[in-house]
């Protein structure tokens, strides 16, 4: 499998000093515009805080833009970072936040592109049966369904959902560590375990991973969810960094080793 260097070698940097350039892409995802968004968290111990570069991959991957995001994200919350896009707006729109959990809180934290604007919003949700009061999810991964709902699971493995699109409100820049408002969570049930890597495919059908165990599970339901309905379809003592899937829906498994052909299973 020939690899090389995205937008080019010319960005990356070994010089822990040199805030100018990428250190450690912790995350990266491509927009709908033709747009490599790549999160940059440093390497320990650096002075440099971490930042969101923005790549034209229509324009000979000219640098657009760099975010610093060192007022809402401290270089210690970067141990415990997941990044998604947000989904794409109803019609033709494009996406509009970038979205953060930093492991700790009970928060998601939004970047809106179009108002370069921050927002963090407080999670919560009626996780026990039979009881009215709310109480704090603090999330360790999360992704977005068809219908563009916020779809995450906290450290227990139990799984929640906005049921709804999610849409985050307000133009106005977010004061440090504020809270602009909340959002209400629906117990969907439990995975097997504490999850990473969470994505949906096409269908509405969940895969994550368990990094504990090696495994890629398939959860084809997403309501009242028991172990019945987490199917384990991969194993390996490899050290699981990231499941994708490819344009012909076949499912890839990132491992800290060189992928070879057996890596790539077709779900269906």
């Amino acid at each position: 499998m020939r690899r090389h260097p995205i937008p080019t070698a010319d960005v990356d940097t070994f010089d822990h000093d040199d805030c100018s350039l990428v250190q450690q892409a912790h995350w990266s995802q491509v927009d709908a515009l033709s747009r490599l968004w790549v999160m940059d968290i440093g390497f320990p111990g650096s002075t440099c805080s971490p930042r969101l570069f923005v790549f034209d991959l229509m324009r000979n991957n000219a640098e657009l833009l760099r975010i610093d995001c060192g007022h809402h994200i401290a270089a210690n919350d970067t141990q415990s970072l997941t990044v998604q896009m947000g989904p794409k707006g109803p019609g033709c729109e494009h996406e509009r936040h970038i979205y953060f959990i930093l492991g700790k809180e009970a928060e998601l934290l939004a970047y809106d592109i179009l108002e370069q604007t921050w927002h963090r919003l407080s999670l919560e949700s009626n996780k026990y049966e039979n009881m009215n009061q709310s109480f704090p999810i603090k999330p360790v991964d999360f992704t977005f369904g068809i219908q563009g709902e916020l779809i995450l699971s906290d450290q227990d493995g139990d799984l929640y959902s906005t049921v709804d699109r999610l849409e985050v409100e307000g133009k106005s820049e977010l004061a440090t560590n504020s809270i602009s408002s909340s959002i209400k969570l629906t117990h969907l049930g439990s995975l097997l375990g504490s999850s990473r890597s969470m994505i949906i495919d096409n269908f509405g059908t969940l895969y994550y991973v368990i990094p504990k165990f090696g495994a890629v599970v398939r959860c084809a339901k997403l309501a009242n969810i028991t172990a019945e309905g987490n199917e384990i379809i991969y194993l390996t003592s490899k050290n699981i960094q990231q499941i994708f899937f490819t344009s012909n829906e076949a499912l890839w498994v990132l491992s800290d080793r060189v992928l070879n052909a057996k890596d790539m299973c077709f779900p269906s």
